[in-house]
């Protein structure tokens, strides 16, 4: 059984039933998540919609704003500093590659479809470089979730809209790093979350369960 897990049944009692309904639904995605270590595009959705979960089911594409105030309630709160052991230390490399890298990046699939031109996309990439290097030095753990779930957002989206082959070669390893990095977030989310209930459990899930004869 994973900690997260773990602390999960310990908990479930002092919690109520929408905010327990939204983490087992979530940590039964992300339990298979890590049966798809061969599956890396399945592995990858899974961990998506376990996401969903605990944030917000009816929303494919996050509004920034509430995904930017849902990662500072987060990091806020991790007391023990989960969130930016993952971002700045375990995984810093592959993140740092993940943002680089064009084929994750929405304004580059504009160019391609001719809705920015060469120079548009290029001056977009640069200022856009330019503000992750200040959001690197200064260590700005939201404003660094946020580009990075901008990221995981073009790549959910390429799958979801039938825009990769399954289990296509084509810059696999930026996938593979998205997933490792991915995988590493969503328990120390959780845990956070079973520490401070209260962060999501006013919210009805958007899909309760009801059963229809």
């Amino acid at each position: 059984m994973l900690v997260v897990e773990e602390i999960y049944r310990s908990k479930k009692n002092e919690n109520s039933a929408h905010f327990n309904l939204k983490i087992q639904r979530s940590l039964s995605w992300f339990k298979k998540a890590l049966s798809l270590d061969q599956e890396l595009d399945f592995k990858f959705m899974s961990l998506w919609i376990a996401f969903q979960a605990i944030y917000r089911e009816d929303a494919a594409s996050p509004p920034a704003a509430q995904l930017q105030q849902f990662f500072q309630l987060l990091h806020q709160q991790d007391e023990t500093r989960k969130i930016d052991y993952v971002l700045w230390e375990k995984y810093q490399q592959q993140i740092q590659a993940l943002l680089a890298h064009p084929y994750t990046h929405p304004e580059f699939w504009a160019y391609q479809h001719l809705q920015l031109t060469r120079d548009e996309w290029l001056q977009r990439a640069a200022q856009e470089q330019s503000d992750l290097q200040q959001t690197l030095q200064n260590k700005q753990s939201v404003a660094l979730l946020m580009a990075v779930f901008k990221r995981f957002d073009s790549l959910r989206h390429q799958f979801a809209s039938g825009g990769a082959n399954y289990n296509s070669l084509l810059n696999r390893d930026i996938l593979a790093g998205a997933t490792s990095i991915f995988a590493a977030l969503i328990p120390s989310f959780i845990q956070i979350l079973l520490e401070y209930p209260a962060s999501i459990d006013s919210a009805q899930p958007h899909y309760p369960m009801v059963q229809v004869s």
